[in-house]
C-alpha cells in the first residue's frame, strides 16, 4: 500500500469512527451565542444655525468621501389635493437648471469630478443629495445650495419631466403590486389623509411652473430643513461651509403637519381590483400602524421579524415552504409622521388565491392569539441585533439612521440604543402589540387579479367590493364566473 493510500484509509477510519459514536456523545444543539459586543457609533454632532436650519454632522475619515443630504420635511404628503405629484416633480427638476446654471452645466460639473447629485421625494420628506471626494467639498456645497435654493423650473424642462411622470404612471397601471398598494392606502387612510392620495395622470397634467414655484417657496425654508453632512469632514469645517452656502437663506415658519385620523373600519372587507386575464393575484392585508414616537416600535420590529420580515419568517415558511403557493410573502411596518401602517403581502397563482389569503389571515390571528415560543423569539431578536451593525458600515448609513430619527422628532438614542431595546422585548410584549395593532377582523384587504376566476372564492372570506383598474366601483353582478 502506498503512503497516500494509507493516509486516505486512516482518514476514512476516523470519519467512520465518528459516525459510530453513540447519540449521547454527539452535540445536538448549537453552542450558546457569545455576548453581543457594544456598537461603537462614529462621532456625530447636531446644532441649529442662526437661520433655523438644523445641521447634523457624522465624522468618519476612513475614506476621502463626503455626502451631503438636505432634507426638506415635506414630501408627497404635502401635495395640494388638486395637484398631486407636485413634490415629485419639484424634486425631479432641481438639477434641471438654476438661475445661473443650465441642466447641462450642472451635469458636466458633477461628472467632471466623479460626483453624484440628485433628489427625490417620499411621503414625508424631499431629499437633495450630493456625494463627492472630500477635496471637492466646496463644490458639493455650492452645487447643493444652488439647485436647492435657486431652481429655474424652466418650462421646457417641465414638459420633459411631466412626460416622464405620465409614462411612469401608465407603466404602473400594469403593475399589480402598485395597484394593490394604491388601493390599500386609499381605503386605509381615506381621501382626506395625505397618505391616502396618489398622483394621477390628470393631476400631473394640471401642474404648472407656478405650482412648482409656490410649493418650493412654502416648503423650502430653513426652519423646515435639515442638512446632514457625513464622511471625511470635521464638524467645524462642515459648519463653516454650511454657513457660507446656506447662511443667507431665509424664510417663514415650517408648514404645519396635518394628519386626519384614518377612518374606522367595523369589519374586514376585500377590495377586489379586477385585472382581466391575470394569471396570478396580488394580495395585501393590513391595519393602521404605530405613531412615529410609539414606545411599541421595538416590540413591533420583533413581531414583524417573526411574522414576515425575512425568508425565515412564518409567512415565508408556511405559504412558500409548506404549500408552495408563492415565491415570497413579506410583511412590514411603515414608520411615518402620520402614523404609517402594517401590511403583509404576497403574490400567488390565481387558482390558490383564496387558500393563500385564508392562510395569511390565519397567521395574523395566530400571532395575536398564541404566545410566541421562546426559541422563535430569541432567534428573531438575535437576528435583529446581530444584523444591526451591517446597517452602520458607512458614515452615510449612520447619518441616514440618525437623520431619520430626528426628522420623526425622535432622539438620537432611539438609534444608538436600538440593540438594547430589541433585546429587552419579551413574548408578552409581542403578543400585546399584535393584539393592539393587528386586527384581521377589521383589516383592509386588497386582491388584484382576474375577478371572473376568484370573486366567488374570496367571498367566503369577507364581503367583496369589486373595482376596476382606475379604482372605480364595478357591479359584481356583471362579473361572470369563468368556466372551470
Amino acid at each position: 500500500m502506498t503512503t497516500s493510500m494509507m493516509h486516505r484509509a486512516a482518514a476514512l477510519a476516523i470519519v467512520l469512527a465518528g459516525t459510530a459514536l453513540p447519540a449521547a456523545a454527539q452535540q445536538t444543539t448549537p453552542p450558546p451565542a457569545l455576548p453581543a459586543r457594544p456598537i461603537q457609533f462614529p462621532p456625530f454632532t447636531e446644532r441649529t444655525l442662526p437661520n433655523g436650519m438644523r445641521l447634523l454632522v457624522v465624522e468618519n475619515h476612513s475614506l476621502p468621501l463626503v455626502n451631503l443630504d438636505l432634507y426638506i420635511r415635506s414630501g408627497t404628503g404635502a401635495d395640494p389635493a388638486q395637484r398631486l405629484g407636485t413634490a415629485s416633480i419639484v424634486a425631479s427638476m432641481l438639477d434641471k437648471g438654476t438661475a445661473t446654471r443650465s441642466a447641462t452645466q450642472i451635469a458636466e460639473q458633477v461628472e467632471g469630478v466623479g460626483g453624484v447629485l440628485g433628489a427625490g421625494a417620499d411621503q414625508d420628506n424631499l431629499t437633495v443629495s450630493a456625494s463627492m471626494l472630500s477635496d471637492q467639498l466646496q463644490m458639493a456645497f455650492e452645487l447643493l445650495s444652488d439647485v436647492a435654493l435657486h431652481p429655474a423650473f424652466a418650462e421646457q424642462e417641465l414638459q420633459t419631466v411631466r412626460a416622464q411622470q405620465l409614462a411612469g404612471l401608465r407603466a404602473a397601471q400594469g403593475n399589480s403590486g402598485y395597484l394593490a398598494s394604491r388601493t390599500f392606502e386609499e381605503r386605509l387612510f381615506g381621501a382626506q389623509h395625505p397618505y391616502g392620495r396618489r398622483a394621477t395622470p390628470a393631476s400631473v397634467t394640471a401642474i404648472t411652473r407656478e405650482d412648482l414655484a409656490a410649493w418650493h417657496r412654502r416648503h423650502f425654508v430653513p426652519a423646515n430643513a435639515m442638512l446632514v453632512v457625513s464622511g471625511d469632514v470635521t464638524p467645524a469645517r462642515a459648519e463653516q461651509m454650511a454657513r457660507a452656502a446656506f447662511g443667507a437663506w431665509t424664510g417663514g415658519a415650517a408648514p404645519t403637519d396635518t394628519f386626519p385620523v384614518p377612518p374606522a373600519h367595523e369589519r374586514a372587507e376585500i377590495l377586489l381590483v379586477n385585472r382581466p386575464g391575470s394569471v396570478q393575484s396580488s394580495i395585501l392585508v393590513g391595519n393602521p400602524g404605530l405613531s412615529a414616537n410609539s414606545p411599541d416600535y421595538y416590540a413591533a420590529q420583533v413581531l414583524n421579524m417573526i411574522l414576515g420580515a425575512s425568508g425565515e419568517s412564518r409567512l415565508e415558511r408556511v405559504l412558500r415552504g409548506e404549500h408552495g403557493w408563492t415565491y415570497s410573502s413579506r410583511s412590514r411596518y411603515a414608520r411615518l409622521l402620520g402614523g404609517g401602517d402594517y401590511r403583509a403581502n404576497t403574490e400567488v397563482r390565481t387558482a390558490v388565491t383564496d387558500s393563500a389569503l385564508s392562510e395569511l389571515v390565519t397567521q395574523l390571528r395566530r400571532i395575536r392569539d398564541e404566545a410566541v415560543p421562546q426559541a422563535e423569539l430569541d432567534q428573531a431578536k438575535s437576528f435583529l441585533v446581530s444584523s444591526f451593525p451591517n446597517t452602520l458600515e458607512t458614515s452615510g448609513q449612520v447619518a441616514g439612521r440618525i437623520a431619520g430619527a430626528r426628522l420623526l422628532g425622535l432622539p438620537a438614542s432611539s438609534v444608538t440604543e436600538y440593540p438594547q431595546r430589541i433585546a429587552a422585548v419579551t413574548a408578552a410584549d409581542v403578543q400585546r402589540v399584535a393584539r393592539q395593532y393587528l386586527n384581521p377582523d377589521r383589516a383592509t384587504i386588497v386582491v388584484v387579479g382576474d375577478a371572473t376566476q376568484i370573486l366567488e372564492r374570496v367571498r367566503a372570506i369577507a364581503p367583496v367590493t369589486v373595482l376596476d383598474l382606475e379604482g372605480n366601483p364595478v357591479d359584481a353582478a356583471t362579473i361572470r364566473p369563468a368556466a372551470n
